[in-house]
């Protein structure tokens, strides 16, 4: 959907700048200052076409079921006062459900054009007025943690001190919710870093650099940074009243070490207090704004959290396959690593806010972080069919049972009577958390110990784990059928070398044979060949010394001329 048309040539009047910092701000490539000497036809074309889109309007959409994990809202910030000064034109626009980028630019017949770009969102945040957001979004996100999920709020995007007060708002709000819903069955407490390149410093300790332990484990205390004492490595603050943690929020939001350029994590911790409930995590995350000076390791976090983001919304989809989430190859990554991890009666959310630019200045950014945001969800596949010329079929996975196959394995595998099973799908089952899994089995059977119902839960989560394990197993052995070496038709077996020949005796050909008596003894290898290197220089010196004993014995015999034979003279006399 392009808007093209052409407009005559006037210039706008722009006001110069007052100070230093107004000048350096007003410095801009060559196309954008020719594009705000035509402001006033600019701005007419791109009223034009938003009126026209705007009666053409598309009624808003609640996001796609494959993609309920991943909700992606948006906001527009407002004009900074040397935007409004510079008399610089708006460019992004929001229409619900789209947000719409406006790129002015010129044709090749030098007449003003412009190029209409949209993305679409599932909702959006009006700076001046948070509370809509809150009790739409913030709200259920709260709830959903309540219940084991794992949540994150994802903020990216352009950075204002207006951005960084509705995000100290969100943070308050969020654990004024905890306390006020979850306080009597969950601890609450709350950390604060900062991650600038392959370093993250905690924020409540004089900005000490985190000495995080990777591991893969996931126990029941929490600890996901390689602690057995269930503490993390970075200061948690515990949550009881609003008035020891909104002070610090205010604080640490204020005193950012590298402003923008680094990223800022939130993480807040639910204990369940019974000991028996898997840790849940709210995560609230502003991402470091993206422009010219950017580090590349800072570039490399924004990569890492997408493939991440759309690897466990795949896995998510489909769990009876292996999906590989690369969330050890970035720091930021790395402290997330609680809403990557596939694990028991553990769900993950991501709530994602995208904060757009309004003006001209902004439209580079304003593209990039439109693709980075609509990318997140990744790639809608249709199911798989399975087709008949398969030799053998593998056993039904759990998310293929049906009531009566998942009641014979709860009846098999459980300690619930036979009578009070709930009729549910083990697919639905699988999509539950430990609270929900445990609310459902004690409504059903208030009887049944709760450590009981926990270990048959994670029975049924070990039977889609062999699913899986088998999937890994066929995606290895394709790989390496596709990297396998052929065998050129043009040489014959006669032309092989001998030591690949299969022998009889043998079982197999003299390479593979002498590899193997070779194997458990590599350390011995290079020792025995400088041995054999040793020998092999002892013995040609020998071999030198007899050849030159016997070409000393054989030297008169050799020394003999045999060519120049004398001719035997006529005898004169009987007596010669």
């Amino acid at each position: 959907m392009n808007g093209i048309r052409a407009a005559s040539v006037r210039k706008s009047g722009r006001t110069v700048p007052q100070n230093a910092a107004e000048e350096k701000s007003a410095k801009m490539p060559v196309k954008l200052e020719r594009v705000l000497e035509y402001s006033h036809e600019f701005e007419d074309i791109i009223a034009d076409e938003l009126s026209n889109i705007r009666a053409s309007g598309e009624a808003p959409s609640k996001a796609a079921e494959s993609a309920r994990n991943v909700v992606l809202c948006s906001t527009v910030a407002e004009k900074s006062s040397v935007e409004v000064m510079e008399n610089i034109f708006e460019t992004t626009f929001n229409v619900e459900p789209y947000i719409y980028l406006m790129d002015p630019s010129f044709d090749f017949r030098n007449s003003a054009r412009v190029q209409i770009q949209r993305y679409r969102f599932d909702g959006f945040l009006d700076q001046r007025n948070t509370k809509t957001f809150q009790q739409t979004f913030i709200k259920p996100f709260i709830e959903d943690a309540c219940l084991g999920v794992v949540s994150n709020f994802i903020k990216m995007g352009k950075n204002t001190r207006k951005n960084t007060e509705c995000l100290e708002e969100i943070c308050i709000y969020t654990i004024e919710e905890l306390l006020s819903s979850a306080g009597s069955s969950w601890k609450i407490s709350f950390s604060c870093l900062e991650i600038f390149g392959s370093k993250a410093c905690d924020l409540l300790n004089m900005n000490q650099v985190i000495q995080s332990e990777p591991t893969d484990s996931f126990d029941k205390t929490g600890s996901v940074y390689g602690l057995s004492c269930g503490q993390s490595t970075f200061t948690e603050v515990p949550c009881t009243s609003s008035k020891q943690y909104a002070p610090v929020f205010s604080r640490v939001l204020k005193l950012r070490k590298s402003s923008s350029k680094a990223h800022f994590l939130c993480k807040i911790r639910l204990k369940h207090k019974s000991g028996q409930i898997d840790d849940s995590w709210i995560n609230i995350l502003d991402l470091a704004a993206l422009d010219g000076d950017t580090d590349n390791l800072t570039r490399k976090s924004y990569m890492v959290l997408k493939e991440c983001i759309r690897a466990r919304n795949r896995a998510t989809r489909d769990p009876n396959r292996f999906v590989q989430i690369p969330f050890q190859a970035s720091k930021l990554t790395e402290l997330l690593r609680e809403s990557f991890i596939v694990s028991r009666g553990r769900q993950t959310k991501f709530l994602c806010l995208a904060s757009f630019g309004p003006t001209l200045m902004d439209n580079p950014l304003n593209i990039d972080l439109g693709k980075f945001a609509s990318s997140l969800r990744g790639f809608i596949k249709l199911p798989n069919t399975h087709s008949s010329l398969q030799v053998g079929e593998a056993p039904p996975s759990p998310l293929d049972w049906e009531l009566k196959e998942t009641s014979q394995w709860f009846e098999l595998n459980s300690d619930i009577p036979k009578q009070r099973i709930p009729k549910v799908r083990c697919s639905d089952l699988l999509n539950l958390t430990q609270i929900q899994f445990l609310q459902l089995m004690k409504g059903s059977s208030p009887t049944t110990n709760t450590q009981s119902l926990l270990r048959t839960l994670e029975e049924l989560w070990r039977e889609l784990e062999m699913c899986k394990s088998e999937d890994k197993e066929r995606m290895v052995s394709r790989v390496r059928k596709g990297f396998q070496i052929k065998e050129s038709r043009w040489r014959g077996r006669s032309e092989w070398d001998p030591e690949d020949i299969d022998d009889i005796a043998l079982g197999t050909s003299k390479k593979k044979f002498e590899a193997g008596i070779n194997r458990g003894f590599e350390k011995n290898i290079p020792r025995y060949e400088k041995r054999t290197k040793d020998m092999m220089q002892l013995e040609w010196a020998g071999k030198v010394k007899a050849s030159d004993r016997a070409e000393a014995k054989l030297y008169p015999i050799l020394s003999i001329d045999t060519k120049q034979s004398q001719p035997k003279s006529r005898r004169n006399s009987i007596y010669e």
